[in-house]
């Protein structure tokens, strides 16, 4: 905009250098705001391709590690921030309820029939088919 260009959101470097009132003023929760700051130190230095082409568990399981990100918040990052889709992200979703009722069968079986069937691509079937809900 007018020559400048503006992120959605600040590299987390930027969040680490910040004066530490600026989070909680930012997030206005304090314990959001120690979150956000555990998420930035982590992420300065986090090995990018780890990330996006890691074993999925362990890439995982290092987001888990990570102070305030619980498994909704892994799910998130794996599948809108990394792109990370070979795995059904059922956090927070209710995905088995809605599969039990589109077919009128258990939702955890129609899960994991959609695993094996769709395999590395199952996350974008789960992400299309929470979408068509």
């Amino acid at each position: 905009m007018h020559g400048a260009t503006y992120r959605a959101f600040p590299e987390p470097a930027a969040l680490t250098n910040v004066s530490p009132d600026f989070p909680e003023r930012v997030v206005g929760n304090r314990r959001n705001a120690r979150y956000l700051g555990a998420v930035a130190a982590a992420f300065c230095d986090a090995d990018e391709a780890f990330l996006r082409a890691g074993p999925f568990e362990e890439v995982e399981a290092w987001l888990r590690a990570i102070n305030g990100i619980g498994e909704w918040s892994a799910a998130v990052v794996l599948v809108r921030g990394l792109g990370r889709l070979e795995r059904i992200p059922l956090a927070g979703a209710n995905l088995a309820e809605v599969a039990a009722r589109r077919y009128s069968a258990d939702g955890q079986e129609v899960l994991r029939e959609a695993a094996v069937r769709y395999g590395v691509w199952v996350g974008y079937w789960a992400h299309n088919f929470r979408v068509a809900g």
